[in-house]
């Protein structure tokens, strides 16, 4: 069945919420060299963390990390890249479920937000990412079997 959302055993709460957030983007900064100048021959780059770890949990240790990642096979409709931008269905759901957790938990978070991070993975890779705690949620039109489901727990489908 297509239009479902996995997670790792334990973290159903999440599944019945899904849509997914922003990706690591490399921004170039100078840096100073040993005398405390700043020169066009000493520069540094400044990024985001791309390998979040192993980690397993429910939402509660999601909330607490302040961050939820959640694996995606590449597509040209679900998940894409367009000029350095994050594209497709997928993509835009997890924008807005970032905002749906950062609101429904605005007290409990108070200026921490959390950060919804998409891993762009290929699709065979999706459950072992789950269960191997490389991410927290896969999102990719994945069909229920029974090995799957004693694996995997599954969102209901979305429409």
């Amino acid at each position: 069945m297509s239009g479902r959302i996995l997670t790792h055993k334990g973290a159903r709460t999440l599944a019945c919420c899904l849509v997914a957030s922003l990706f690591a983007l490399l921004t170039p900064r100078a840096a100073a060299d040993e005398t405390g100048a700043t020169g066009s021959n000493a520069s540094a780059t400044r990024s985001l963390k791309t390998d979040f770890g192993i980690w397993t949990g429910d939402f509660n240790g999601m909330l607490e990390r302040r961050m939820v990642r959640v694996a995606v096979p590449y597509s040209r409709t679900l998940f894409y890249h367009d000029g350095g931008r994050e594209r497709g269905l997928t993509a835009e759901a997890v924008r807005k479920f970032e905002e749906f957790l950062n609101k429904k938990y605005r007290a409990t978070l108070k200026r921490r937000p959390i950060t919804v991070v998409l891993i762009p993975t290929t699709r065979d890779r999706l459950i072992p990412m789950l269960i191997e705690g490389r991410a927290d949620i896969a999102a990719g039109n994945i069909t229920i079997t029974e090995s799957r489901s004693e694996k995997v727990d599954f969102s209901v489908p979305l429409g």
